[in-house]
Order: structure tokens, then C-alpha cells, then sequence
């Protein structure tokens, strides 16, 4: 990877005195400056000098310095930007930067040498050293102090090697880059203290963010010299090149579930050369007497590493996370059938799902995943026979929830992607979104996108005619086969609206202060209602009508809920907000309530929960664009057992459902306006 040119821009948007002089290098010797600012604002431009041929390494320094009248520098950079051109059309890598503080010298430096730290490795700080005498040094002497998570500093023994071809000794004015071991640095939760001394002192922080350090999995022996595998749980998010890997002792993988569920592992490959394809099947697992679990039942899929841009939060950093789970039929391209190359040193996690049938016999299973690589530009392949077993419990899990679950789908979006245009395809694609999300034990808004009930409005008699008989077929098939345990009713008439606007309240043509909607509401709603109650479907529907009101809204909200109460008294009304004495207040002078309140994670107050809960109301809560750190998120940046632990706190707070608004939501007409988002990107 080389440099053709580059632009960096630096924004200053704090100023008080002094002089901002950007500058590029390439070698951190030769300094050429891009611009000089003096006051608030942006530092645009390159020192095309720089690249009159190829660069290697590039250098982007901030420097400040007085003014021509003593002013002392006093400002804040918010931002540095690097667009580059280079010489390849495939790199990924990811960094961030450390910032320095200069001590006095005080603490003993060798001035014979300058050196300037320029970037961390993974488990190494490189150095620019240069020979400042008139004679022949060997390599200078390097030690550093390490504090861990502010605790007392304490001498760590470190070894500095030359990093190029060169020799021994650096000749006089010789200057070359050298590399400083940190695996003995302490190991912290949060962040190390480093202190250096070499002709000066330089002191800087490492916040530690545990995504980046591995030292979960446990070794596997089985890749040979080709690979280094591990394995850990499923709900880990295993980076694609760690800052830290501490592999723990080797140790069998064992798992367990009870009939009627599914569970998992995942082994981490990471080749030593790069590999022009990777495969993994499963066997078969055998139990007591005879007993199979056919591996028809185990999906084998390799994780998918998306690029996280812009960090969700603090506890977040930028780089690339694992999220789909992609067959092992389906290669790297995305075609059936293409390869799945993995580079060199990066990791590719393997996850095996087992799923244990109904009738299963209890005991242990034992089995086998034989993973097959082929390094680039070789035809010899490395088999790995990786053995697991699996503990079937002697209990089912239920066929259906008691924890409800709302979880927003957008079919359109699917149907786009899958290209399905005509209504078989459509209904092939929908199936199989049924099916994972029943998997799931999820329930889905709407489980008959393509099987709606159909209404006319007899305006003349003033009743509602309906045609149930496509809904009643699919509604009575997928209840029966998938478990729904939920649907979302969004009711005619009614209005709605968010925070951000409202839609009028009328039906068939009549506003709601005509005695002919209130006529037509009530032959609408109350036959919707007593059909429901029939086909034993009335307490699986929830009303959702108007999503995260604000006080503002509250009178609105409380008229539509008194509405739905007085036309439909038996369908369950539910409401993503939060209840307070005021807002239940207002509810009961319109006439109306809230069967189940749906706040967002972090507005749940038990306190609040217990007297509505007294008065035989229920919670949901539902996360969406928030919260955020420290609380459990859907976010694709924080760890996957986020999710896990969110219907535990639910059961600890007695919660009894959980709601996502949309699980699909892959692109945006907003933020994609001519085309659709490729969510794989």
C-alpha cells in the first residue's frame, strides 16, 4: 500500500492565541506544511511536493506554535481528516489515535537519541529513533512504567528491535523505526497508564475497550500449522483482528439444551497464510442407544463482518463487527457455491446451531465439525475434525411463549430484496421469514401481510361488512404452525400519529363529532372485536395505534384510547410511553386507559409500573434508536448477550413483553434516495 496523494483538513473550532500548523511527512523527519491557522476554522490542502513519487508511510502532525507577536498557543482541534489516493483497490484496516504528553527529561533520558512515538500496534509502540551524536550507538535502551486502571505504576521489561534490514548500531544522523514490545503491560478493564523514557519523557492513556481484546475462547488443537482455532459461545462478537488474543487452556466443547430448542457454539478460524476457501460441516450426532440428531437439524453458517463507522457510543469503537450469519453454502461474493476466502491473521468465526427435535431421547450426543481450507494459490487442503458433544435435558420446551413478544417487519423491504415481484415468489420468501422468526420465538407485527381481512363500509345503513375468510385461513395456519402469540391491530377511524404528527380522526368520509361515524365505528369495531373473541384470537391482538406521544399530545391520545375503549372494550390497547399520575389522569377524564404500557427501556419506573399493574394494566418495553450505553441495546457495536439479558431484566421487573419497531429496516428513501442500501456494506 502505497500513498499517490493525499488532503487533510483540521478543523479548530476553539481558539484563543497562538498559531495551528498542519504538516505531512514521510518519513517524520521532513516536515512540509499544508497551512497555518490563527483563528477558529478549517485547514484545508496537501504539500504536493510530498508526492512527486510513491509514499510508503504518511505522517499528519498538528503543531502549535506563538504567534509573530508572543501570543501563546491556546486552541482545540475537533477533527482531522485524511482522503487519500493509493495504489490498491482492496485495503481495510482500522486505528485511532493516542495522543502524548512531553515530560521534562527529568526522568533520566539518553539525549543521544531523538525519538518520536508514532503509532500503536496491536501489542507494540513504533518509534522513530535517530542517531543525534557524530559516532556509531547501538540500539537505545528502553523501559516504561504501566499503571492499570489507575492503580500504582509499575516497571515493565521491554525489548526494542530494529524494524528494517538494518544492523546493530545506527550510524551517526542514522534514523530508523523500531518497535517496543507491550505484552507485559498490565492487563486492565479500562485503561493503562504508560509512561516512557527515552530522551525525554512521554506519557499517554490507553483506554482498553474489550471488544478488541480476545481472551475468551478457548484453544482448540486441531487446525495444525495452517490454523490457529479456538472456540467460545455463540453471543460473542469475536473481532476480526483482536488488539489482544490470550487464548484460554484448551477444553472440549460441551453444550446443552432441552427438546424443543436450539443451541450453539462457535470456533474461530484464523489461518496463518491466506486462504482462497473455507468449508465447515457438521456430522451427525449419536446419542444413547442408537439415538440420532440427523445434521439436518444443524445449520453451520460463518459470521459476516460489517464495518461500524460511526461508534454507537463511548463503550463503542470504530471497526468492523460481526452481525449476519451467512450459510456455509453461500461463499464470500455472495453466489451459492463461491469460496470464502479468509486473509492471513484475520479471524472468521464458524457458528454451529443445533436444534434438538420433540421425542429427542435424553443424554449425551457426540459429534463431529470437520472444517476444510485451502490456502491461495495452493491446491493442498487442511482437514480439521473438531469433536463436540451435546447434553439433551429431560424436559420440552414449550411450543409457545408466555413472554410476548412485537416485533416490527417491514415485507415490502424483504420482497424488494428477494426480488420477489409476483404473489408464489412472495409467498415463498414470506415463509421463510416466518419461520425464523418463529425460530425465534419472535411474533411478528403483522404474520398475513398477503391475507388481510377486507371491509366495506355500507354508508346508507351505516355498517361495516367484512370478509374474513383469507385471514381466518392463514391467521388459524401460522398460529397453528409458527406460535404466534401476537399481532398488531391498527384499527380504521381511529386516527394516529407520532410525536411528529397526527392524522385525522374519521371514517368512511364522517369526522368523529357525526353521530354516522359513531353508528359505523361501532358496527366495525364491534364486530372485529366478537370475531376475534371467536376464533379465540382476542387476546393475542394488540391495538398500536400511536406511537411515542409527547405531553403535547397526551389529550389526543387519551380521546383516541376512550374511543377504542367504548366501540371495542375487549381489544387490548397498548401505548410505547411511559405512565405518570398526570398523563392516567388525563386517560380516565376522557373516558379511556391503557391495557399495556410499553415504555422505552430506561423510562421503566417500577414505581410507576406497580400502581398501574394494581389496576390490571401490564408492561411491555421496547428499545429502539436508545437507549444507549450502560443499558441493553439492539446496536450491531455492543456485545449480542445484550439482548439475552434484556428479557432477563424484563422477567426480574416483571415485565411480561417486549417490542421492536422494525427488524428489517435496511434502508431508507431519506437516506438512500436513488437507490436502496446494501445492508451487507
Amino acid at each position: 500500500l502505497r500513498f499517490l496523494s493525499a488532503e487533510v483538513t483540521v478543523n479548530n473550532n476553539y481558539h484563543v492565541g497562538g498559531r495551528c500548523v498542519v504538516e505531512l511527512s514521510a518519513d517524520a523527519q521532513t516536515w512540509h506544511t499544508v497551512g497555518t491557522l490563527e483563528e477558529k476554522g478549517t485547514i484545508k490542502g496537501t504539500a504536493e511536493e510530498l508526492f512527486a513519487s510513491p509514499v510508503e508511510t504518511l505522517y499528519v502532525r498538528c503543531r502549535a506554535e506563538e504567534t509573530d507577536s508572543g501570543k501563546k498557543a491556546h486552541f482545540q482541534i475537533y477533527g482531522i481528516t485524511l482522503n487519500a489516493e493509493v495504489d490498491t483497490d482492496r485495503f481495510t484496516g482500522q486505528g485511532e489515535t493516542l495522543f502524548a504528553e512531553e515530560g521534562d527529561g527529568s526522568c533520566g533520558a539518553d539525549t543521544r537519541f531523538e525519538v518520536t512515538p508514532l503509532y500503536r500496534g496491536a501489542e507494540t509502540l513504533f518509534c522513530r529513533v535517530t542517531n543525534k551524536t557524530d559516532g556509531e550507538l547501538t540500539w537505545p535502551r528502553c523501559s516504561y512504567r504501566a499503571a492499570a486502571d489507575g492503580g500504582e505504576p509499575t516497571v515493565c521489561p521491554a525489548a526494542i528491535t530494529r524494524t528494517d534490514a538494518g544492523g546493530a548500531f545506527l550510524a551517526a544522523g542514522e534514523s530508523a523505526l523500531f518497535a517496543v514490545d507491550l505484552s507485559n503491560r498490565p492487563a486492565a478493564k479500562k485503561t493503562v497508564d504508560f509512561t516512557f523514557c527515552f530522551d525525554r519523557e512521554y506519557r499517554f492513556s490507553e483506554k482498553i475497550n474489550l471488544y478488541r481484546v480476545q481472551d475468551y475462547t478457548r484453544q482448540l488443537n486441531a487446525g495444525g500449522e495452517a490454523l490457529d482455532l479456538s472456540w467460545c459461545e455463540p453471543d460473542r462478537k469475536v473481532p476480526l483482528r483482536p488488539t489482544v488474543i490470550r487464548n484460554r487452556e484448551a477444553e472440549p466443547i460441551v453444550i446443552a439444551a432441552p427438546r424443543n430448542d436450539f443451541e450453539g457454539f462457535q470456533v474461530v478460524v484464523r489461518p496463518k497464510k491466506d486462504l482462497a476457501d473455507l468449508d465447515a460441516r457438521s456430522s451427525d450426532l449419536t446419542g444413547p442407544d442408537g439415538a440420532m440428531i440427523s445434521n439436518e437439524n444443524i445449520q453451520v453458517r460463518w459470521g459476516y463482518y460489517h464495518f461500524v463507522d460511526t461508534p454507537t457510543d463511548g463503550e463503542c469503537v470504530r471497526g468492523w463487527y460481526v452481525d449476519a450469519l451467512v450459510p456455509m453454502s453461500v461463499g464470500g461474493t455472495g453466489e451459492v457455491g463461491a469460496p470464502l476466502a479468509v486473509a492471513a491473521g484475520d479471524n472468521q468465526p464458524i457458528f454451529v446451531t443445533v436444534y434438538v427435535p420433540v421425542g429427542t431421547p435424553k443424554g449425551e450426543y457426540a459429534g463431529a465439525l470437520t472444517i476444510t481450507s485451502r490456502e491461495a494459490g495452493g491446491a493442498s487442503q487442511t482437514v480439521s475434525e473438531i469433536p463436540y458433544k451435546l447434553t439433551v435435558w429431560d424436559f420440552d420446551q414449550p411450543l409457545k411463549n408466555r413472554f410476548e413478544t412485537a416485533y416490527g417487519f417491514r415485507p415490502d423491504f424483504a420482497f424488494s430484496y428477494h426480488n420477489a415481484s409476483d404473489e408464489p415468489t412472495k409467498r415463498a420468501v414470506w415463509e421463510k421469514y416466518l419461520k425464523s422468526a418463529s425460530d425465534h420465538r419472535i411474533s411478528l407485527y403483522n404474520p398475513t401481510p398477503l391475507d388481510g381481512f377486507k371491509v366495506t363500509f355500507d354508508k346508507e345503513n351505516l355498517k361495516a361488512v367484512f370478509d374474513f375468510t383469507a385471514f381466518d385461513a392463514e391467521m388459524t395456519r401460522v398460529t397453528e404452525k409458527y406460535n404466534v402469540t401476537s399481532f398488531r391491530i391498527t384499527p380504521s377511524g381511529i386516527g394516529g400519529g407520532t410525536f411528529a404528527g397526527r392524522a385525522n380522526t374519521g371514517l368512511a368520509g364522517f369526522t368523529a363529532d357525526q353521530p354516522q361515524y359513531d353508528r359505523l365505528m361501532a358496527s366495525y369495531l364491534g364486530q372485529f372485536e366478537e370475531h376475534l373473541r371467536e376464533k379465540g384470537w382476542l387476546e393475542k391482538g394488540y391495538v398500536y395505534w400511536f406511537d411515542e406521544p409527547e405531553e403535547k399530545d397526551y389529550d389526543y391520545v387519551a380521546a383516541g384510547f376512550a374511543r377504542l375503549k367504548k366501540y371495542a372494550p375487549g381489544l387490548p390497547r397498548m401505548l410505547t410511553e411511559q405512565p405518570s399520575d398526570s398523563f392516567c389522569d388525563t386517560l380516565a377524564a376522557a373516558g379511556g386507559n391503557v391495557d399495556i404500557w410499553c415504555p422505552v427501556s430506561y423510562n421503566f419506573s417500577p414505581k410507576e409500573a406497580q400502581k398501574r399493574v394494581a389496576k390490571g394494566e401490564r408492561f411491555w418495553w421496547y428499545v429502539c434508536c436508545g437507549p444507549k450505553a450502560p443499558y441493553c441495546t439492539e446496536f450491531t457495536d455492543h456485545p449480542a448477550h445484550e439482548l439475552r439479558l434484556w428479557h432477563w431484566q424484563a422477567f426480574e421487573r416483571g415485565i411480561t413483553g417486549s417490542l421492536i419497531w422494525t427488524t428489517n429496516y435496511w434502508t431508507s428513501s431519506t437516506a438512500f434516495p436513488d437507490s436502496r442500501q446494501d445492508p451487507y456494506v
